[in-house]
């Protein structure tokens, strides 16, 4: 038994070394070497790997491109200089940096696997000359494709500058129109405003006496915004027809407050009463229009003639507010009252105001009435009241002849003192 085991050892060196002698007569002569057949007439790479053949091809481009990287570099170099002024600093730099240039259009030249080791083994072999002139010629088509990219870029470059620079064209002529328009809207508004300012001197000096006039405190009967220069002011109305006493009027002025009281009638004497306060806000004057704002707090009452009779349904209470507008351009004065019984719009209209000096005016005063209580007897909800009126002595002595209520012609009489 030992004897037979002592054959077996001495066998086995046998059978590998027939084996190996085997491999090497199978395998080929880069592989079992390491390199290639007249090795300096060519340029190989070869590689190897217990992964995969892909691993091994891998491995065999690394090789083949440490073999010729330093001719590849040599020869680009020579193209590049042989090129001259055709390829620009940074065209040479962005052709250099290409990765992988010099494996380009090459491919595996032999393969083998060992299956007793498992490895995959990889040759790329090419003849110098013909990988040469097979660099040479991949390099010129990449120094090719370069250009035509670099001409896109700079095709694209010089239409984005184009449409930068015709962009800014169009900015520019829009903000040109804009500031001329802007100028030209100045220009417009001096004009306006010179012209504004000249029709100010003008009616200044056509219409200044007018200006200049005291606004009037009363309409035919309602208050205007403005306070009497007088103390006091007292008003006797007698109706002419029908003949009788239609209306007394008394008002007390101090600074900007007034105090008023009135008697009228309807249908009676003394059929409406009316007590107010009035507070003068603002007088001012807007270009040549004057102005004037009143607020107030009025009292009144209707059916008075029986004072036993009367009750908290005969007396009402609001406020009141007046305002006035003078227009000299046509010599009027116009005011807007409002309490809850009625709204009010009245106008007083001078003719012949620089022949007169403005002694004679024509007065109309229009009342749309919510307050059935305080309409006339007519049950007319629009109350129209015309009349002409005229100054005695300025500041003192006024009258006016008017027609109110649809149905009284009176004479009015007003004194202040």
């Amino acid at each position: 038994m030992n004897r037979a085991r002592s054959w077996r050892y001495a066998l086995l060196p046998a059978i590998l070394f027939f084996a190996s002698a085997l491999f090497a007569q199978n395998a080929p002569y880069w592989v079992t070497h390491l390199t290639v057949k007249n090795p300096g007439k060519y340029y190989f790479g070869i590689g190897s790997s217990t992964e995969s053949q892909k691993a091994a091809d891998d491995d065999a481009r690394g090789e083949f491109s440490k073999n010729v990287s330093v001719k590849v570099q040599s020869v680009t170099d020579s193209y590049l200089s042989e090129s001259g002024g055709d390829i620009t600093d940074s065209f040479k730099q962005q052709l250099k940096v290409e990765s992988g240039l010099d494996l380009r259009g090459i491919s595996t030249s032999d393969r083998y696997y060992d299956p007793e080791t498992t490895t995959y083994y990889s040759l790329i072999k090419y003849e110098k000359d013909k990988y040469i002139q097979l660099f040479k010629e991949e390099l010129k088509r990449e120094v090719e494709r370069i250009r035509q990219e670099n001409l896109i870029k700079e095709q694209k470059e010089k239409e984005k500058i184009r449409h930068e620079r015709e962009m800014a064209r169009i900015e520019a002529e829009k903000e040109r129109k804009q500031m001329e328009l802007q100028r030209e809207r100045e220009r417009l508004e001096q004009e306006k405003e010179r012209a504004r300012q000249q029709h100010i001197v003008y009616i200044m000096r056509t219409r200044g006496n007018f200006i200049r006039m005291a606004s009037p405190h009363r309409a035919i009967t309602l208050p205007t915004a403005e306070i009497g220069n007088k103390f006091q002011e007292i008003t006797i109305t007698p109706s002419l027809r029908p003949f009788g006493f239609q209306r007394f009027d008394y008002s007390f002025y101090w600074k900007i407050v007034s105090f008023s009281f009135n008697l009228s009638r309807r249908e009676k004497f003394f059929d409406w009463q009316e007590f107010m306060i009035k507070l003068h806000l603002l007088n001012g004057q807007i270009d040549v229009f004057k102005t004037g704002l009143a607020l107030g707090a009025i009292e009144y009452g209707h059916q008075m003639d029986d004072l036993k009779k009367v009750t908290h349904e005969n007396i009402g209470y609001s406020l009141f507010l007046v305002g006035n507008i003078s227009i000299p351009q046509i010599y009027t004065h116009s005011s807007l009252y409002l309490d809850r019984r009625k709204l009010a719009l009245s106008f007083q209209y001078f003719p012949f105001f620089d022949d007169l000096r403005g002694k004679l005016s024509l007065v109309v005063q229009n009342e749309w009435i919510f307050d059935r209580d305080f309409r006339d007897r007519f049950d007319d909800r629009l109350l129209i009241q015309p009349g002409i009126r005229f100054v005695i002595v300025p500041e003192l002595f006024t009258t006016t002849l008017s027609y109110r209520l649809n149905e009284y012609f009176v004479w009015e009489f007003t004194l202040r003192i």
